[in-house]
């Protein structure tokens, strides 16, 4: 009885808590999973079904591409200009990356960006959670805090200097079991205590 009691609680999605995960985005790779070559592209996470997407502005509007090569992500703006650096070369570049996903996703935070600065005087922000951090070369950069990110978005703007791109980003991203998982779960649960109950 206290099988069964216990294969009905998984069933129904009570004995399984919501597991979370850090995973790591390598946003770089000419003709990659990244590299759209359009205003707003959108990549889905396999593991958790998180969609991510990337858009493109140019002195405040929708405008230039996202793009990406072997050794960063970065934003095309109309004319001439540097494919994979955010910058102010065609006018000042913003990337703006937002999350959606499916309801077993929870909670999606940002913990760490890796960025490459293309000179000595780089002068950018994150925004987040409604706060403003500078950007600096390499690992470590300074995140403001937040709350969930699910259904919001986070961007980085150029300020001054020579650009920078985007490296990798990580997210810390907590999920539930889906219904349908937890049900197979439960079944195979009580089946087995079934099985049992009969050899004895």
């Amino acid at each position: 009885m206290r099988i069964f009691l216990v294969g009905m609680a998984i069933c129904l999605g009570l004995a399984q808590p919501a597991a979370a995960d850090l995973v790591l985005f390598d946003v770089r790779g000419t003709n990659g999973d990244f590299d759209f070559n359009t205003q707003t592209g959108t990549f889905t996470d396999s593991g958790t079904g998180l969609m991510i997407t990337f858009s493109a502005q140019v002195d405040g509007i929708d405008a230039g591409v996202v793009n990406a090569t072997g050794d960063s992500l970065g934003i095309n703006a109309p004319g001439t200009d540097d494919t994979d650096q955010i910058d102010g070369d065609a006018g000042v570049e913003e990337l703006i990356i937002s999350f959606s996903g499916p309801s077993t996703i929870t909670n999606v935070l940002l913990t760490e960006l890796d960025i490459i600065g293309h000179g000595p005087t780089e002068s950018a922000t994150l925004t987040i959670g409604g706060s403003s951090a500078p950007i600096s070369n390499g690992t470590g950069t300074a995140i403001p805090g937040h709350t969930n990110l699910l259904g919001s978005s986070f961007s980085l703007a150029f300020v001054s200097g020579n650009g920078f791109g985007l490296e990798t980003f990580s997210l810390h991203i907590t999920a539930v079991p889906e219904p349908s998982s937890l049900m197979f779960a439960g079944l195979f649960s009580i089946l087995g205590c079934g099985c049992r109950r009969r050899r004895a």
